[in-house]
């Protein structure tokens, strides 16, 4: 494929990265919810109705952020877009780049094309794994393979640099035998209409069953029997469910189908791997459609209540015994080695300051991402060990009992979500976390921007991180700030950077410090 249809491949697709509806997203590069659209202005709220409507769409996005934390198929993504910065990361000469060196795709340095090379067909697995189109997945089809062997060695490897094992032992993942990577230097694509399905589909549906799920709720408690849902289970949101029943041969539609469809497509994205091993061989969405065929001959005429945790519990207990029952296998086990990986970190106090952070004014002294996410991994598999529901149906416990939820989702929740143009953040908040999630989001951005974008058109996509902060002038001025300096550090203080610091003090219409 020619550098020209491979660049704008890369454009066309770069909104592929969000879990992205109408009135929210979740960011996995930026760990943020953000909460906008019309509907959600307070002036356009004019009924109960509507803002029952806003916490059933919040509840969605933060399903997504306990998909991220709390199954592999969410901890592999993490850490494959942060694999992907680390070799953009390592561009020889990263510190001498100018605008007439990006974007890297067009170099003819072979250096940076190797690394170039590398990115790319570490994204091929990345599109296949999160879900693409199809056209979007064939036209980045190289006939190269990436052995998954060497793929996963180079994963272990960047996770063991952030993060230690216990008693600040370097972290030991699981060996498997070479028998486990067989036929691995290929990748299974399952394919639906015309998507390449991934762990998108099955995270999308999922939230939407538990979005429903509250909705229902709502209408019921009120008396309100004008709902209608079909409308919420199209597009995106329905190619798991078409899967779902077309595998396993139901009749039955109904809220226990639902939920039942929600819990196989948890399980896939849980997966039946340690974290860290020959996983990546099969597909989460390949997984799912296996899982379902098994799910033929259950018993959907299980009565179940959405806002009965128990009665969740109970289906979800017969679900994975069913399918243990007809497969052999525990498909708890990966909850516990997650745990066992990760359970020994300490989640990041979000309300303690990050030292020495004021003092220097440097981006680049906060954590990195995966030291800030690992611990997070750890707690949400101890939690989910004794709550699967949390992470399957979160509305069940949502609607059962609110201050239950919270004491469950505070321990592991994003620090803040953006609501029309403000970061409020999510429990008591040092202002140091505001200029970190902007540096942790400008980094990804930047140094995937770098591959497939010149100069100008990463200035103005950087320059969004503010123009999207227009809640208070506080906040916008010290976004200004936490983006010039994360820009000129991640840039490695290159030419490069200078100019694109330039470039978006110019867009925002600000001086420039440099």
């Amino acid at each position: 494929m020619s550098t020209h249809l491979r660049l704008q491949s890369y454009k066309n697709d770069a909104e592929s990265l969000r879990l992205r509806s109408n009135h929210g997203s979740f960011d996995p590069t930026a760990v943020l919810i953000e909460l906008g659209g019309n509907s959600l202005d307070p002036e356009e709220i004019t009924s109960e109705e509507e803002a029952r409507r806003i916490n059933s769409i919040l509840l969605h996005e933060r399903h997504h952020w306990l998909q991220h934390v709390g199954t592999t198929g969410g901890i592999y993504n993490s850490i494959l877009l942060q694999f992907e910065m680390g070799v953009i990361s390592s561009t020889p000469g990263l510190e001498t780049l100018t605008e007439e060196d990006i974007p890297l795709l067009r170099s003819a340095h072979p250096e940076r094309r190797r690394i170039v090379e590398i990115w790319e067909l570490c994204e091929q697995v990345r599109r296949a794994f999160f879900g693409c189109r199809i056209g979007d997945y064939r036209e980045l089809d190289t006939g190269i393979a990436l052995p998954t062997r060497t793929l996963t060695d180079a994963l272990a490897n960047h996770i063991q640099k952030y993060v230690p094992g216990p008693s600040g032992l370097p972290l030991s993942f699981p060996q498997f035998p070479k028998e486990a990577f067989q036929g691995g230097d290929g990748y299974a694509v399952p394919q639906h209409r015309s998507w390449v399905v991934g762990i998108r589909h099955l995270m999308e549906f999922s939230a939407r069953v538990s979005e429903i799920a509250k909705l229902v709720v709502d209408a019921t408690l009120l008396g309100d029997k004008r709902l209608d849902v079909s409308s919420l289970l199209a597009g995106i949101y329905t190619v798991a469910y078409d899967i779902f029943l077309k595998a396993c041969g139901t009749a039955e539609r109904s809220m226990t189908t639902l939920v039942t469809a929600a819990t196989v497509c948890d399980i896939a994205l849980n997966g039946c791997h340690f974290p860290i091993g020959p996983a990546l061989l099969q597909s989460p969405g390949l997984l799912f459609a296996q899982l379902s065929k098994e799910m033929h001959g259950f018993d959907f005429r299980r009565a179940v209540v959405v806002n009965v945790p128990s009665t969740v519990r109970d289906l979800v207990d017969a679900i994975y015994q069913h399918l243990e029952d007809r497969t052999g296998v525990d498909w708890k086990a990966t909850t516990l080695a997650t745990s066992g990986l990760f359970g020994h970190l300490t989640p990041f106090d979000m309300g303690a300051p990050f030292e020495g952070v004021r003092a220097e004014g440097r981006p680049h002294t906060f954590p990195n991402a995966i030291e800030w996410l690992a611990p997070l991994w750890g707690k949400s598999a101890n939690i989910r060990t004794d709550h699967p529901e949390l992470f399957i149906l979160p509305a069940c416990i949502y609607t059962d009992d609110r201050h239950r939820f919270h004491h469950l989702f505070d321990e592991i929740a994003p620090p803040a979500v953006k609501r029309l143009g403000t970061l409020r953040g999510t429990r008591p908040i040092d202002p140091g976390w505001v200029p970190w999630m902007l540096q942790f989001s400008i980094e990804a951005d930047l140094l995937r921007g770098m591959v497939y974008l010149d100069s100008s058109a990463l200035a103005t996509t950087l320059a969004r991180h503010v123009q999207s902060l227009s809640g208070n002038s506080a906040t916008r001025e010290g976004s200004l700030s936490a983006v010039f300096h994360s820009v000129y550090f991640a840039s490695r203080k290159s030419p490069l950077g200078v100019s694109l610091v330039r470039r978006i003090a110019k867009t925002l219409e600000v001086d420039s410090p440099l």
